[in-house]
């Protein structure tokens, strides 16, 4: 004889579990692209352009020794952004 209150208690349990599964996926995709952050910072007598903690771009046309000491210490402590627009509108800034 077929026990149907198990079998229904079987198929709420798998789908539960797909449903979790589904919900814990998405948030892990979007807090991966939620962490990623920019951050301009002095390189050498130069700025550079991190994502997370990778250099992906050097601004050469940028030479710190020139620009005032505050600006300076702002690229040496790091100057984060959330995109690598906004990285370029503050290096529009400098770069003339």
């Amino acid at each position: 004889m077929i026990n149907y209150k198990k079998i229904s208690i079987l198929i709420i349990a798998v789908t539960l579990i797909f449903v979790i599964a589904v919900v814990v996926f998405g948030l892990s995709m979007k807090s991966g692209t939620a962490n990623t952050s920019y951050t301009l910072k002095a390189y050498r007598n130069t700025v550079a352009l991190y994502q997370n903690d990778n250099l992906i771009k050097t601004y050469d046309d940028i030479v710190l020794n020139t620009l005032p000491i505050s600006d300076i210490n702002r690229f040496k402590s790091g100057i984060t952004v959330s995109s690598e627009n906004d990285a370029i509108r503050i290096i529009e800034d400098y770069d003339g």
